[in-house]
């Protein structure tokens, strides 16, 4: 385009800016920025898609500099910034850019909400949590699934589980997210049998089922000891060969380890393609406290030569397998592995 001496407009710089955004290209979208500033292309709209941008890149102050030099404003700006700055866990920031948001007279879109919403979950903050759920009931984005499901999702993150299900169940219309959040929230607050029998419910209706979705109903399922479900579950997650979903692989792990089927832990555990220190450590733990000592420091050593970084859980797990071996010396040798590295003081198993 410039090549050809065709001159760009303000239109051009926002789709570029939007394209650097999405692809994370710093040093291009920099260069655009210039020729906006060069060419004096400096609008609302064009600023928006630079306060994008700049957030997008996770250069908040960027985004900030753009924001507060921009001569007029619009509720897509003041989300963009409360948006990335939630999104990068700077929830104060958020909170205090949404006072200011209203206080220079701005009415929250439905985007807005979510993203605050989210940030009173992060932060636990029920209180700002119920003042935007009474905006809603009185009419603000009633109808909309998005809010309702950041309601659902703020007050199980907030420990408020049966608030969550009373918004769950006045929601006219539920998404994927919204059935995964109360599901979630059940198996995190030891509500297994609920969670599962929501989940029951989800299939019924015939509501599609993420990965997210798939951990929360395992890690019920395991908290009461439900094989028959959980295998079920294993089961579909085979047929729809999302077994390589690291994630999913490690909840499979822990799942199996807490039923006491060690052997398909260990199977699981041989046939993922990548395993993290969440997937180690769930089977080694297993094998701890079943009493299989050698097991659990053999997977240990399994795990270091996989390249894998031990956790103060994976260590504490075979430090508990050294003491039951009274296995000293290798015990020792955690220890001193455990003192090199000050993230895991807290590991506090001693071996006599």
């Amino acid at each position: 385009m410039v090549g050809s001496d065709v001159k760009a407009n303000g239109l051009t710089f926002v789709c570029l800016l939007k394209f650097c955004g999405n692809r994370f290209d710093v040093d291009l979208g920099k260069q655009v920025h210039a020729c906006v500033v060069k060419g004096r292309w400096s609008n609302l709209i064009v600023d928006s898609a630079l306060v994008f941008f700049y957030s997008r890149c996770g250069d908040l102050l960027g985004a900030f500099k753009v924001f507060d030099k921009m001569p007029g404003k619009d509720v897509v700006c003041w989300t963009t910034m409360i948006t990335a700055y939630v999104q990068h866990g700077l929830v104060d920031e958020a909170f205090s850019m949404f006072s200011s948001m209203q206080y220079h007279g701005f009415c929250p879109n439905e985007f807005t909400v979510c993203s605050v919403l989210k940030a009173c979950g992060e932060a636990r903050d029920l209180r700002l949590g119920k003042q935007l759920h009474g905006a809603v009931a009185k009419g603000l984005f009633k109808q909309d699934v998005y809010v309702g499901s950041s309601l659902v999702n703020m007050y199980v993150r907030c420990g408020e589980v049966l608030d969550a299900r009373i918004v769950f169940d006045l929601m006219p219309k539920r998404n994927t997210i919204t059935w995964t959040s109360m599901i979630s929230g059940y198996a995190q607050s030891g509500f297994g049998e609920e969670a599962i029998l929501l989940f029951q419910r989800m299939k019924r209706r015939r509501v599609f089922v993420n990965n997210q979705t798939v951990v929360s109903v395992l890690s019920a399922c395991g908290s009461i000891g439900s094989l028959h479900l959980g295998k079920e579950v294993h089961a579909q997650i085979i047929k729809n060969l999302v077994l390589e979903n690291i994630h999913i692989g490690s909840t499979l792990i822990w799942f199996y380890c807490k039923c006491g089927e060690y052997n398909y832990a260990a199977k699981i555990l041989e046939s993922m393609p990548a395993r993290d220190v969440i997937s180690w450590t769930a089977m080694i733990s297993g094998y701890s406290s079943l009493g299989y000592g050698s097991e659990a420091l053999k997977l240990l050593n399994d795990m270091l030569w996989d390249n894998v970084k031990p956790n103060m859980f994976t260590y504490s797990s075979a430090l508990k397998a050294c003491a039951r071996l009274e296995n000293a010396n290798y015990g020792k040798w955690i220890h001193a592995c455990v003192s090199k590295a000050k993230a895991l003081e807290n590991v506090f198993v001693e071996v006599h």
